[in-house]
């Protein structure tokens, strides 16, 4: 046997980017943060101007936005806008308790929010249809990476804040059947997309984990003691195992608050973070210091996955036509493991051109893979070479591909030597008759 051992990058390296991990664009972008997936959220009331006629222009741009730069968008759909009126005209009409709130303080009109009675049919039923039509058209498209289950609450965040019920148009508190209904509408619509759920209503938040142990959670006060409210972290502690966790910042981030940037580095390892929303992270005209900007950026190393490889046995000579064993010892030093379907790959190319002449694909699951510490994974493959393979010298690579889209590079490692083609070169190996 031959042992080949790749050079690791250490965490002190600047980050390692990929699909699923790290930061990830909001529509306002903030310092040390570079990601290739996108985020936002999107009204109803831009989803559907007019009753049954959808227009899905932001769901579009979201997503081509997120393929140019090689990842996948990140969406929460919602009836409540940050401001002014998230729904459409047709359906305040079917609404008869809608009301307005001031929920910026400002008592600016143009600012008020439209809130819709939660509990109406209208906006139960109208909503399922909503999302049954995106789903439709969206639950198969692999630009698209993770939902968060919203359609309720203030921005879609599960919680009604500020809001005293009843109110003075009738409105009553959302009931428990209608948050089932907001969280099965999701189910229903996006049967093979990973959600992910918001923890503010304790009863919503246990019964999308009882539906299912690949949904995971968002919180979006992160930087902060509340994101790690006690009875909250008693129900999602083991989740991260099964399920992505996605952070974002609290709003009131500013520069000159290093206090803030460091708990979010904290926060990213301790509470296994897998992915950070950069909304709330840039303010116009204001800086960040450097101790600032390299705990943002390490909030982001401190997220995910972070695959390498220890070392790699391989018989020193191979014969075509017989079978041989390929051991991998697989490292994760990240605080998550993978949660979409990566395919480990190794691969023989000819010295020189690099033309691909065989691969297999191995057993490794990097779904599965949790946070090895010291302790690397052996994995062990059995393959066979083909009976005309010719005898010569060959490189030895491995690759990781997305096994689902055409579109996104093989996975990033944190080990030395990717090529353009986003394959490691590890040693080489000879093939004889």
């Amino acid at each position: 046997m031959i042992e080949f051992l790749p050079e690791e990058i250490p965490l002190s390296a600047p980050p390692i980017i990929n699909s699923g991990t790290g930061w990830h664009r909001g529509y306002d972008w903030g310092p040390g943060a570079k990601s290739c997936d996108v985020g936002t959220r999107i009204n109803w009331r831009d989803l559907e101007p007019e009753r049954d006629r959808y227009d899905f222009t932001k769901i579009e741009e979201l997503l081509e936005d997120a393929r140019k730069r090689g990842g996948r968008g990140i969406v929460r759909f919602r009836g409540v806008a940050s401001s002014g009126i998230g729904m459409p005209d047709y359906m305040i009409k079917l609404i008869p308790k809608g009301f307005t709130k001031d929920w910026l303080f400002n008592k600016k009109p143009e600012t008020f929010c439209y809130v819709p009675d939660w509990n109406d049919p209208n906006y139960i039923e109208r909503g399922r249809a909503l999302l049954k039509a995106i789903g439709a058209k969206y639950n198969h498209d692999q630009r698209l990476g993770l939902i968060d289950i919203g359609m309720y609450g203030r921005w879609g965040e599960w919680h009604s804040a500020a809001i005293k019920y009843p109110t003075e148009s009738g409105a009553q508190e959302v009931t428990e059947e209608s948050l089932k209904a907001f969280v099965d509408m999701h189910l229903e619509a996006f049967p093979d997309k990973r959600l992910v759920m918001m923890t503010d209503n304790i009863f919503g938040l246990k019964y999308a984990f009882s539906k299912s142990d690949r949904i995971g959670w968002r919180r979006d006060s992160y930087g902060t003691d509340w994101f790690q409210n006690p009875e909250r972290m008693a129900i999602v502690a083991d989740r991260w195992k099964t399920a992505p966790v996605v952070a974002e910042p609290i709003g009131e981030f500013k520069p000159g608050n290093i206090a803030f940037c460091k708990k979010m580095e904290r926060q990213a390892a301790d509470f296994h973070v897998a992915t950070i929303n950069g909304i709330n992270t840039y303010h116009k005209g204001q800086t960040y210091s450097p101790a600032e900007m390299a705990a943002v950026e390490n909030a982001g190393k401190n997220s995910g996955f972070r695959f390498s490889i220890a070392r790699i046995s391989i018989p020193e000579k191979l014969f075509a036509g017989h079978p041989f064993v390929v051991s991998a010892a697989w490292e994760n030093q990240g605080v998550t493991p993978a949660y979409e379907k990566w395919q480990v790959c190794y691969q023989l190319r000819s010295q020189g051109s690099g033309e691909l002449k065989w691969e297999g694909v191995s057993s490794l699951d990097l779904e599965t893979l949790l946070p090895t510490g010291a302790q690397p994974l052996t994995i062990k493959d059995s393959f066979n070479l083909p009976a005309g393979m010719e005898p010569g010298t060959y490189d030895l690579a491995v690759t990781v591909k997305d096994r689902e889209t055409d579109y996104r590079s093989p996975l990033a490692l944190a080990i030395r030597g990717r090529q353009l083609d986003g394959t490691y070169c590890v040693g080489t190996v000879i093939c004889q008759k």
